[in-house]
């Protein structure tokens, strides 16, 4: 939970502009008027200076700092911590990496090919390597990830579903692992997205529920709709440990080509 509020005030502050750092280990306060949210208990702080810091940053030293935040934004952090569960808190390494290619061969998803062309090497002055991602399931990179992070579920939080956001191709990669592991999925996806690519996630099985295009929207959306579906797993297009070693495997590929 404290992770997760963490997460959620850091998209607060990109948002607002806040250049103060918020305690991510913190106790809701419920009064009248604004919200609070302070840290009464605990002595240390966090940093989140990388996606990937939110799983181990190194603590700082205690203040007594109260950050007072909007009513409206101090329900949306809520929402999404008791809906959201976070992925695995690791950072990846190689061997997260080779975990994921086994996952991915497991499904058959193939590994895609290197395309050269002499024109573009004489072009560029230099060889040129094209990895032929657009050949993968789906249609891109994203179904690598999409993939291990389903199939990295265990069977009681698989049973529950996973929901994403997304406006194009990790929506459909999410609904595809989804499918292929027979479970629902929801994408939430922002009105102005194209037709076809709505058309596209449906298309693979996924549930589409529209939201006002904006990142907050995103987010929001995302922690109701896991919420209706039980507490399904959210799988965040790139901030997800997971997410991130099933794209990885690509290097592996390219060392192996």
């Amino acid at each position: 939970m404290a992770q997760a509020v963490a997460w959620v005030i850091q998209l607060y502050k990109a948002q607002t502009g806040l250049s103060h750092e918020i305690l991510p280990k913190t106790k809701y306060e419920p009064d009248t008027g604004p919200r609070r949210f302070r840290n009464p208990a605990f002595e240390t702080w966090h940093t989140l200076s990388s996606p990937c810091d939110r799983f181990g940053p190194a603590p700082r030293e205690a203040t007594t700092a109260t950050h007072t935040l909007p009513a409206t934004t101090a329900r949306s952090i809520l929402l999404v911590c008791l809906a959201l569960p976070l992925a695995t808190p690791m950072r990846p390494t190689i061997e997260h990496v080779r975990h994921a290619a086994k996952r991915l061969a497991a499904v058959g998803a193939p590994p895609t090919p290197i395309l050269r062309s002499e024109w573009i090497d004489k072009a560029c002055g230099c060889a040129v390597a094209f990895k032929a991602e657009h050949l993968q399931r789906t249609g891109s990179f994203k179904y690598r990830g999409a993939t291990n992070a389903v199939r990295a579920l265990d069977d009681a939080a698989a049973a529950k579903g996973v929901v994403a956001h997304s406006s194009g191709n990790h929506g459909a990669a999410v609904a595809a692992a989804a499918a292929a592991r027979g479970i629902p999925c929801t994408v939430v996806v922002p009105r102005t997205t194209p037709a076809a690519k709505v058309a596209n996630m449906e298309r693979y099985g996924a549930s589409v529920v529209l939201c006002e295009p904006t990142q907050r929207a995103r987010t929001e959306t995302s922690a109701l709709e896991a919420e209706r579906m039980g507490g399904a797993q959210f799988i965040h297009p790139y901030d997800d440990a997971l997410v991130l070693a099933g794209q990885g495997t690509i290097g592996l590929e390219l060392l192996e080509q």
